[in-house]
């Protein structure tokens, strides 16, 4: 039988940061260089420089649910921003392909945005994960995926 998983904001940067390693821009911090990937939850720090490609993560995910019969089915909804800044030319049409393929149940949009910096591509993702609450107990849809991946690769 199957663990159940629960993605946190922190498991999935996690998860963006194995996917996109190639194509992640980078956080550099204005007090003394130190730099890190450009993957923030929530809102990024103020006093950082952003070059390349960015991912904003949502600090929690939005819930929709439908009941039907005895089911009640809960879904997250996880919101991820990719904004190409200065620098990442083109990396924004190779991570989208790969988090799609990861993603089963996501769908999403390009778009061009202007603001103080600039004008930049930016590409919103929103990924569903799916739970199933019934009499038989609570099944994640992550899960699900990870067990039928699984199958397939043995």
């Amino acid at each position: 039988m199957a663990t159940d998983i629960c993605l946190t904001p922190r498991i999935l940067q996690e998860i963006i940061k194995a996917t996109l390693e190639e194509e992640l821009g980078t956080y550099t911090y204005c007090n003394g260089g130190f730099q890190i990937e450009a993957v923030s939850i929530g809102n990024p720090p103020n006093d950082v420089s952003v070059e390349g490609l960015e991912v904003i993560l949502p600090i929690f995910p939005d819930l929709q649910m439908t009941q039907t019969g005895v089911m009640t089915s809960t879904q997250e909804v996880w919101d991820i921003v990719l904004i190409e800044r200065l620098g990442g030319e083109g990396k924004i049409f190779a991570a989208v392909p790969k988090l799609l393929a990861l993603f089963y149940c996501a769908r999403g949009y390009y778009n061009r945005q202007m603001d103080a910096v600039g004008e930049y591509e930016y590409y919103r993702l929103e990924v569903k994960i799916e739970s199933i609450t019934s009499r038989f107990g609570l099944v994640s849809g992550l899960q699900r995926q990870i067990d039928a991946d699984t199958e397939v690769n043995s």
